[in-house]
């Protein structure tokens, strides 16, 4: 407003008070004021959320898991009464929600073997930690001498929808819900207390939660898939097998990080004659490993058959998942070779058999 235009309202305003005198403050300057730091507060805002979002996307497919990713520290941004009103996220559910909520999904595992001798009710596993509507939680049974079985946390009205096993096996799983359920399996739980016999108690699995670490290398073979994950400076191996399995169909575990020449493979055999409940048989092999700089790749044979070759990447690590169908192949001579770029072995030794 101009300085005329403010003579006129002033006069206007004597006026119509009356002949009373009314002061009028000046407009101009704060008006001014308000528009530069809308400018400033404006600009901070949108760089805050592009870095947010990148920092995201780098910590999900970065090749380089051993770098911390630290994400920034957004100036606090202000918001202008006109913006429109924020929608809240789903709220965050009790335990004893999730447990009344995941009853009639718990009901194929009360059904399977495994669980023949646990009692319920089912509860949840990580008790310290947070969980809404959709999320994948672990459950246990009341007696946790068991591993742990997994619920997809129902909306009110929708408990009784069926989730089959199939659900939550690894090909139909979203990339963040596979890591959801790697770190739902890790435990930590008391020794001490199974060597001497005793019950285990109902408590917590005292875990770091691990639902947004990054997947930085992976591998499948049928139903089952490697993942080698990375949160902050650590890296985590996440075993995933068709549902059900004899040992949970998860196994999450930190990944050693010394380079080194060693390979161990993990072997487990499926089928009505194996330890699993999954039919037709066939031999799992799994693992992963770090080589040294100078060495590249990995060649597994089986019966003088090569299977599988992986390829390290640029950091050394590398994950393997191959798959027998048909036949337990354990018992069967098994060899690995490392190899160098140029194709020269390294190591050779077995891995099985």
């Amino acid at each position: 407003m101009s300085e005329v235009g403010s003579d006129k309202l002033s006069a206007r305003l004597h006026q119509a008070v009356d002949d009373h005198p009314v002061d009028v403050p000046d407009l101009l300057t704060p008006a001014r004021s308000r528009r530069r730091r809308r400018r400033i507060l404006g600009g901070t805002a949108a760089v805050a959320v592009v870095v947010t979002g990148a920092l995201a996307v780098s910590q999900l497919l970065s090749s380089a898991p051993r770098t911390a990713l630290v994400a920034a520290t957004p100036s606090p941004t202000v918001v202008a009464s006109s913006a429109p009103a924020v929608t809240p996220s789903p709220s965050i559910l009790t335990n004893d929600t999730i447990a009344l909520r995941c009853g009639p999904q718990m009901v194929k595992y009360d059904a399977l073997p495994q669980f023949a001798r646990m009692t319920n009710p089912w509860h949840v596993a990580h008790v310290a930690h947070s969980y809404r509507v959709g999320d994948i939680v672990a459950m246990l049974p009341a007696n946790q001498h068991t591993y742990p079985a997994y619920c997809r946390i129902p909306a009110v009205g929708h408990e009784s929808d069926e989730v089959p096993f199939a659900a939550l096996e690894p090909a139909a799983l979203t990339a963040l819900e596979r890591v959801a359920m790697c770190s739902e399996s890790m435990s930590i739980s008391d020794r001490s207390v199974v060597l001497t016999g005793q019950a285990e108690p109902s408590v917590d699995f005292t875990t770091p939660d691990l639902r947004d670490a990054g997947i930085f290398a992976a591998a499948s073979a049928g139903k089952m898939m490697v993942l080698l994950l990375s949160q902050g400076t650590s890296s985590y191996a996440c075993f995933l097998y068709p549902q059900p399995w004899d040992f949970g169909g998860v196994s999450m575990g930190a990944a050693g990080d010394t380079r080194g020449l060693e390979v161990g493979l993990r072997g487990s055999a499926a089928g009505a004659a194996g330890k699993s409940v999954v039919p037709g048989p066939a031999t799992y092999y799994s693992a992963v490993g770090r080589l040294p700089a100078n060495a590249r790749t990995i060649e597994f044979t089986i019966s003088k058959k090569v299977v599988d070759t992986v390829t390290a990447d640029a950091n050394g690590w590398w994950v393997a998942a191959f798959m027998v169908d048909g036949r337990n192949s354990m018992s069967e001579p098994s060899t690995y070779a490392i190899k160098d770029a140029a194709g020269t072995v390294l190591k050779s030794g077995k891995f099985w058999g």
